[in-house]
C-alpha cells in the first residue's frame, strides 16, 4: 500500500506491505506486539519522526508567543550525570515553565564535542513576556543546584524565534517563526551523521539507556 502524507512544511511517501514487520504466534495466530527497545541516542529512526514532528507545526494554528530556549550544564559535571537524572531535571523545568504561562512546547537534545548534553527548547507562552522566559532560565540552574552542580547563566539562552531565526548563517530572510523550526527540522534531518548526533560522542552511561532525544 502506498502512503503520502502532506504536513504543514514537508511531505513524505512510504510504501507499505499489510503484512511487512509483523509478528503472529504459530499457535494462537495472534500478533504479537514487540517490545520497545531501550532509547539508545539518535537513530535514523529517531531523526525521520522528529522531522516529520517537525514539519506539523503551524504557528497560525497554535496560540501563544513563541521562545528559542538553550539549556546546558557544565562539561565538568558530565561525569556524575546520568540519563534519568538529566531527564527529570527537565521534566522539572517544564513544570515550572507550565506554572509561568507555558502553553506548549519541543525540545530536542544534543550533544557537544565534549559529549555534554544541551537543550534547544520552543517554548508557547501565553503573552508576550520577555523578562519571564528569562527568570525561566534562573530556574533551571535552581534546579541544578539541587543536586550540586552549578551551571553558569552565560552558558543559557532564551529569545523569541523570530530574533533567533536571524541568528542562522544561512538566513535569508524574511525572519519567520516557521523559518526557526525549519532550520531544526533541517539541522535534524542530517541527524545521524551530525557529530552532535553520533553516539560515539555520548557519556559511556548513555550510549546504552540516553532517554529521548526529542519531545513535544
Amino acid at each position: 500500500m502506498f502512503q503520502i502524507t502532506v504536513r504543514a512544511h514537508g511531505m513524505s511517501a512510504t510504501y507499505r506491505s499489510e503484512t511487512a514487520g509483523l509478528l503472529v504466534d504459530v499457535e494462537t495466530g495472534e500478533i504479537i506486539t514487540p517490545k520497545r527497545s531501550a532509547c539508545q541516542g539518535w537513530t535514523y529512526a529517531v531523526a525521520r519522526r522528529n522531522e516529520q514532528t517537525l514539519q506539523c507545526i503551524d504557528f497560525d494554528a497554535i496560540e501563544g508567543c513563541a521562545y528559542a530556549v538553550t539549556l546546558t550544564i557544565p562539561s565538568v559535571a558530565m561525569h556524575t550525570v546520568m540519563p534519568k537524572q538529566f531527564h527529570r531535571w527537565l521534566d522539572n523545568w517544564l513544570k515550572t515553565a507550565r506554572r509561568h504561562g507555558m502553553i506548549h512546547y519541543y525540545w530536542i537534545l544534543e550533544f557537544t564535542a565534549f559529549g555534554t548534553p544541551h537543550l534547544h527548547i520552543t517554548i508557547w507562552m501565553a503573552d508576550h513576556c520577555d523578562e519571564e522566559v528569562q527568570r525561566l532560565l534562573l530556574s533551571w540552574l535552581h534546579i541544578l543546584k539541587r543536586s550540586k552542580v552549578y551551571g553558569s547563566i552565560t552558558a543559557q539562552d532564551a529569545r523569541t524565534v523570530v530574533t533567533a531565526a536571524t541568528d542562522d548563517p544561512n538566513f535569508t530572510g524574511p525572519p519567520t517563526p516557521e523559518r526557526w523550526l525549519l532550520y531544526l527540522a533541517k539541522h535534524a534531518s542530517r541527524g545521524v551523521a551530525h557529530y552532535q548526533r553520533q553516539i560515539e560522542n555520548m557519556p559511556p552511561e548513555w550510549q546504552e539507556h540516553s532517554g529521548r532525544m526529542w519531545g513535544a
